[in-house]
């Protein structure tokens, strides 16, 4: 699937997603990602709310609570109450004219569109076929809403939910790992001075309904790394970071701790080539050669660092993929 149709169905988030996630019956055969990534209780240092506070808190309040990221321990109870909230009719506001009224309305069907989304993801996160099918055929719904006006979103949107739910529904092809081709010699990673690609990449692995996430859900882990690897390596170090979840999911794949082996070990072995059209440089990682850029901008427009050793591509790449936890 080609980056643009992969990324139709987030189009519309790049404002929301910029602001919110510039950071982001279980059969559960595995221990699930919210259980490697749970936050002790009562431990989010960033929130500014309390569980006592819940009820008390308006959508706006608890749509910060629920996307923001900043209240991991929240966020599933916040989300039932904005589920209610949503669902219940609007309130009478006489204040507003027709047009207030109805980009009202638009916002809070926005709403339901990421919380929708969100559920969804979390659902196939924690390993819940069950509700993860009822979930996607939900957003399913409302992705014909809110893409009515743009078919070709519209249709590359609802391809990308049949995908998911050949995988939900075990009829998917087996992921094979590829080895993703260097997109040019003498690759070099531009400047990023806009937050926007690298927070719809974090929203679309994180925070909304995806193949990866519906191979954790199906309790094939492995699976789903591949499939991170396979379709989204370049995107995200085109960004400078790792694939979001990949830790995640190579950690319910292969173990606690693995993806920082994996990746000291990967490090080690980091080499540049030189080819008859350039220079080429690969990392190599879960039994795969990937591509890694063989210099980079600075955000300032400075003439590009050239990597001219392993060494020094070695200590580039080491906080790109293994940043502070």
């Amino acid at each position: 699937m080609s980056t643009r149709a992969r990324y139709a169905l987030c189009a519309a988030l790049a404002l929301f997603a910029t602001a919110a996630f510039a950071d982001t019956d279980s059969s559960a055969k595995a221990p699930s990602v919210a259980a490697l990534n749970a936050t002790p209780a009562g431990i989010d240092p960033d929130c500014d709310y309390l569980p006592a506070d819940l009820p008390e808190l308006d959508i706006e309040q608890l749509q910060e609570v629920v996307f923001e990221g900043d209240c991991r321990s929240l966020e599933s109870a916040a989300a039932e109450r904005l589920q209610t909230r949503l669902d219940a009719p609007p309130a009478l506001e006489p204040e507003l004219d027709a047009e207030e009224q109805a980009e009202g309305e638009r916002e809070l069907e926005r709403t339901r569109f990421y919380l929708a989304a969100l559920r969804t993801a979390q659902a196939m996160q924690r390993g819940d076929v069950h509700t993860s099918r009822l979930q996607l055929d939900h957003y399913a719904e409302l992705i014909t809403r809110h893409e009515e006006e743009d078919p070709e979103s519209l249709q590359a949107g609802l391809k990308y939910v049949d995908e998911i739910r050949a995988v939900l529904e075990h009829r998917a092809a087996r992921v094979r790992p590829l080895d993703p081709a260097a997109p040019r010699p003498d690759w070099t990673l531009g400047s990023r001075f806009c937050g926007t690609a690298r927070a719809l990449l974090d929203w679309h692995l994180r925070g909304s309904p995806n193949v990866p996430a519906a191979w954790i859900a199906i309790g094939e882990p492995e699976a789903a790394v591949h499939s991170l690897l396979n379709n989204y390596w370049l995107d995200a170090i085109e960004e400078g970071v790792a694939p979001p979840m990949l830790r995640e999911y190579s950690e319910l794949a292969f173990g606690p701790g693995s993806y920082a082996d994996a990746v000291g070990q990967a490090l080690a072995g980091v080499w540049i080539e030189q080819g008859p059209l350039g220079r080429h440089a690969w990392l190599p990682l879960f039994g795969r050669r990937l591509p890694v850029p063989v210099a980079a901008e600075s955000v300032r427009g400075e003439l590009p660092t050239q990597f001219d050793s392993s060494a020094a591509l070695r200590e580039w790449l080491r906080p790109l993929l293994l940043p502070a936890q």
